[in-house]
């Protein structure tokens, strides 16, 4: 008798654990791309795409650390709410997963448009680092 209560807390504990961090928000090389279409940036000259391009390569970082810092902020407090459970209003649910994904996808298009083109430029045609 005594073994199974322990055994039923113990499952009941796993189960909110992952139920819990369900709710986490994903870090941003988790977060897979939107699609784009390369059709977005026919009318756009190499080096357009080339600026382009590198602008939301800056403005991606800036995104991906944000993305980055709301989920290690949720996955503390999941945590700390094994010992603590107010700590789960903490959570932000206000993360920044579309925007990640659009830069993503955006990315992806400018590099699509860029082969199709025939732009060679290295920094276009290089996997990109915001899209693992």
């Amino acid at each position: 008798m005594k073994h199974t209560v322990i055994n039923a807390i113990t499952h009941a504990v796993f189960i909110s654990g992952v139920v819990l961090l369900a709710g986490c928000a994903d870090k941003a090389a988790n977060i897979q791309p939107s699609y784009i279409s390369p059709l977005m940036y026919k009318d756009y000259e190499c080096d357009t795409l080339n600026q382009e391009y590198n602008r939301l390569i800056m403005h991606g970082q800036s995104v991906n650390k944000q993305q980055d810092r709301i989920a290690n902020n949720d996955t503390g407090a999941v945590a700390a709410s094994l010992f603590f459970w107010p700590t789960l209003f903490l959570i932000d649910n206000d993360d920044m997963r579309e925007q990640v994904a659009l830069i993503k996808g955006q990315l992806n298009a400018i590099q699509e448009s860029a082969i199709q083109k025939g732009c060679m430029s290295a920094g276009l045609t290089n996997d990109n680092k915001l899209s693992q």
